[in-house]
């Protein structure tokens, strides 16, 4: 059976947005509640209402103005405090809690692109919500709505990452195994489904399989992703491929990933400041997740 490949594709793992970004939102979680220049003060660009001056691109500081006259008006909420934080936070926390689980595994973990995709939506959920999408709720619209317009923007949010998934062409993840193991296990798959298979960089073709692969590396995470890499393909001599791959996979024995460890710190330690923040609240972190909900 022939099937056509959706258009699209999601590209490499999505773990090293997520890694360079920690260190920012790290900071800003521990630093607190931003706050907006005084009205009184000379505004500039971004950071600027002190009258000091640094060497931007003009469309930075012209975003900037833009962003600090519409906080100023009432059309933009730019007030962040514990509980925008652990809405934030606390998926994401979560997200490398769990990375921790599987990169400290004895064996490799492989999963489908679209529960890779959604574990990681899932993740930043709390960001998307806290970050563009709260800077630009008018505060009319949540005091008129209240938690219903939260509602309707999370399922808005799992309707956008769910047309997101229907794009992207078949993937595996695999968790916790060098680049260069997981290519000789697909090598001996391969060659024994298709004797003709054959390699060209890091695409794989199986012409008798009617199967055009790319394998897309990540050595400094050891996980790798095998993708569809056509638009037409044997959609049934894919799924004999993942097959054997799984069982493959399930008789191996590996070293612990190290970056597993990382993982675990960066959520404990989130999740740390998240808790000791919340302690040191008390009744202003029940009003806080109030006016977060417009209630």
């Amino acid at each position: 059976m022939v099937a056509r490949g959706r258009r699209g594709r999601f590209g490499q793992t999505e773990q090293p947005v997520l890694v360079f970004s920690i260190g920012a939102l790290f900071a800003f979680a521990v630093s607190g509640q931003e706050q907006l220049p005084s009205s009184g003060g000379k505004r500039g660009g971004c950071g600027d209402a002190a009258g000091g001056t640094r060497s931007r691109p003009g469309y930075v500081d012209a975003a900037c103005a833009l962003i600090y006259d519409a906080a100023m008006n009432g059309d933009v909420n730019l007030s962040f405090d514990t509980a925008h934080l652990v809405v934030a936070l606390v998926p994401l926390a979560i997200y490398f809690l769990l990375l921790a689980v599987i990169n400290l595994m004895p064996r490799p973990l492989m999963i489908s692109g679209t529960r890779d995709l959604a574990a990681l939506a899932v993740g930043i959920s709390g960001l998307v919500m806290m970050g563009p999408v709260q800077l630009f709720t008018p505060p009319p619209m949540l005091a008129q709505m209240g938690p219903y317009y939260w509602l309707l923007l999370v399922l808005l949010y799992g309707s956008a990452v769910s047309l997101w998934i229907l794009f992207l062409r078949p993937r595996v993840v695999v968790y916790n195994i060098a680049p260069e193991q997981f290519r000789g296990i697909v090598s001996t798959i391969a060659v024994r489904q298709d004797p003709s298979a054959r390699w060209a960089g890091n695409a794989l073709e199986m012409p008798q399989a009617r199967l055009l692969l790319k394998l897309e590396p990540f050595p400094a995470f050891r996980n790798v992703s095998l993708a569809i890499d056509s638009d037409q393909f044997d959609f049934s001599a894919w799924q004999r491929l993942v097959g054997e791959l799984s069982v493959a996979l399930a008789e191996m024995r590996v070293p612990r990933n190290p970056r597993g460890v990382t993982f675990g710190m960066i959520g404990t330690i989130i999740m740390g400041v998240l808790i000791h923040r919340c302690s040191q609240q008390g009744q202003a972190l029940t009003e806080s997740f109030i006016r977060l909900l417009g209630l």
